[in-house]
């Protein structure tokens, strides 16, 4: 399966936290060599089919899923730029924002 891009019309509501969040991926992508983006953005559809959470960060591209190579230095470099790092079983979770941080804007209403 290939990885879902964000739709123009999540990137559009949702600009500014892009605009923030995708150099910070950049730099970690170029800090260790063999990382594989495995999931980004999910439609409904896919993150149901995933068991995903409801406010599943994928949901809106906020989230990407990593393997390969040193993940516990990935984690460590991604929480320097203040992104959240969860380990999973068999990848890397990163994340803009802590679970639940988007309810009280509304975002998963």
């Amino acid at each position: 399966m290939s990885v879902q891009l964000p739709p123009r019309f999540v990137v559009d509501r949702f600009r500014p936290t892009f605009a923030a969040l995708i150099p910070i991926w950049s730099e970690l992508f170029h800090r260790t060599r063999g990382l594989q983006l495995t999931s980004w953005y999910r439609d409904q559809f896919e993150n149901n089919r995933v068991g995903g959470s409801k406010e599943s960060q994928h949901l809106l591209g906020f989230a990407i899923d990593l393997v390969g190579p040193d993940l516990e230095e990935v984690a460590d470099n991604a929480e320097r730029f203040g992104i959240v790092a969860v380990p999973e079983f068999d990848h890397l979770h990163l994340q803009a924002f802590p679970a639940g941080f988007l309810r009280q804007f509304g975002v998963f209403t």
